[in-house]
C-alpha cells in the first residue's frame, strides 16, 4: 500500500484510482479523466476539483444531463474507495516534483565528477 503518488512525487501510502470530470455544452461536450497511485493530498484535491466542476458546468447539454449524474458516482465512490488511506506523513519524502508547466524535476543526489589533469595527459596512465 505504501508507494510513490504519482502526481506529486511523494513517498506516502497511495491508492489506485480514478477521477473523471464532464462539462456539458449545449450540443457538445468535454470529458477529461484522470488516474493512477495517488497519495490521500492528491486524492482530496482531484476529487474536489473534478467533481466541483463536474457539479457546477456538467449539466449544459442535452447528453450532460444524463452523463453528470453517472460522472459524479463513478467520483465519490472512488473517493470513498480510498477513504481509509492515512494522511501524508509531515517528514515524507518526495521522489520527485511536478512545475507549474507539468516538467518532472526528479529529486536525486547528483554527483559531479571532473577530471583536473593538463590536456593531452591520458587518464589511465598515472
Amino acid at each position: 500500500m505504501s508507494g510513490i503518488c504519482q502526481v506529486c512525487g511523494v513517498e506516502a501510502p497511495t491508492q489506485k484510482v480514478f477521477f473523471m470530470q464532464h462539462i456539458g455544452a449545449v450540443i457538445m461536450f468535454f470529458h477529461k479523466r484522470i488516474g493512477g497511485e495517488f497519495c490521500r493530498n492528491c486524492v482530496d484535491k482531484y476529487f474536489r476539483q473534478y467533481g466541483l466542476t463536474t457539479l457546477l458546468a456538467g449539466w449544459w447539454g442535452v447528453i450532460s444531463v444524463f452523463a453528470t449524474p453517472v460522472v459524479l458516482i463513478v467520483d465519490v465512490a472512488n473517493y470513498f474507495r480510498a477513504w481509509n488511506l492515512p494522511p501524508v506523513p509531515a517528514d515524507a519524502k518526495y521522489r520527485f516534483r511536478r512545475t507549474p508547466s507539468g516538467v518532472v524535476v526528479v529529486q536525486q543526489p547528483v554527483y559531479v565528477s571532473a577530471d583536473l589533469r593538463p590536456p593531452g595527459q591520458d587518464r589511465l596512465t598515472p
